[in-house]
């Protein structure tokens, strides 16, 4: 590991986050996954979240301290604009997902909010995705490959979820585009969306 982003998904009832570590060729490790329940509309669960990301991580090169951090600003938009402004020292944004399938995995930040103002940037999920599907199909360590430890929150609930989407085609007006929808109505996706804010995270950190 070369150094740490984390990602958080805003939830109504709680903030799911993870922590990634990155090395070379975008060889990747998950440091540690976690899920603060709480209202996001009150400051607990952000204090919490705080002494998660804050804190120093032990690896066998030294100490890592998170370097970039993407927060999902699509609910409780005031609560995170609030919660990245306090650190934006520390390179932590909040950031929203955007469908079209052109977009680059990180545009240009804009100015949002307004009591803060705080930068947001925009994900192009797709390309994203993209990215993570093709990562997670190397089965063998090196660029690319992605770690998992065996510990309990790694489980396979955990794994379903980060497999929860598929790429399927679509026309409109006699173009043809690719987007992703859930492999079934009522399966969840956070894991998946901490790994393309994980990553577009990575990308931040390398501009």
């Amino acid at each position: 590991v070369l150094f740490l982003t984390a990602a958080c998904d805003v939830q109504g009832d709680r903030l799911e986050y993870e922590v990634k570590g990155w090395g070379h060729g975008d060889e990747s490790w998950s440091i540690e996954y976690g899920v603060i329940d709480g209202d996001p509309g009150k400051d607990d669960v952000w204090f919490e979240l705080e002494e998660k990301w804050t804190r120093e991580f032990i690896g066998e090169r030294g100490t890592f301290r998170v370097q970039c951090a993407l927060v999902d600003s699509g609910y409780h938009s005031q609560q995170v604009y609030r919660f990245v402004k306090r650190h934006a020292n520390r390179k932590w944004y909040a950031c929203k997902g955007m469908g079209d399938p052109t977009k680059p995995i990180i545009s240009k930040p804009t100015w949002v909010g307004n009591n803060p103002k705080v930068r947001m940037i925009p994900v192009g999920t797709n390309a994203a995705k993209d990215e993570a599907f093709s990562f997670l199909k190397i089965t063998e360590y090196g660029p690319g490959y992605c770690h998992f430890p065996n510990r309990q929150e790694y489980d396979e609930a955990f794994l379903k979820q980060l497999c929860a989407e598929k790429k399927i085609m679509r026309a409109r007006m006699g173009q043809t585009f690719f987007i992703y929808e859930k492999v079934s109505p009522s399966a969840r996706n956070e894991a998946l969306d901490l790994f393309v804010y994980n990553i577009a995270a990575r990308v931040k950190q390398h501009k």
